[in-house]
């Protein structure tokens, strides 16, 4: 069964986002696996966020938290 793993830094998704994401990524992940979407099946696909420090995240060599402000967080949403 899918096993899924997202690295970021620790304020770059709140509790209701981390949810959201979470709900898409098992979707997408069990289509990808030409699963059913039943509720049993679901229940197998495991999420793990890896949150870290603000200050140990870089891009390039700079912090996150230089290049864009936290609360409008710097990523694309590639699911569909």
């Amino acid at each position: 069964m899918p096993k899924i793993i997202v690295h970021a830094p620790e304020a770059a998704f709140d509790v209701k986002a981390r949810r959201s994401i979470v709900g898409e990524l098992t979707d997408f992940a069990l289509e990808c696996e030409a699963l059913p979407k039943s509720p049993f099946v679901k229940s197998t696909v495991w999420t793990y966020f890896n949150l870290y420090d603000q200050d140990t995240v870089f891009m390039g060599d700079m912090t996150r938290t230089f290049l864009h402000n936290l609360n409008k967080p710097h990523f694309r949403r590639l699911l569909m």
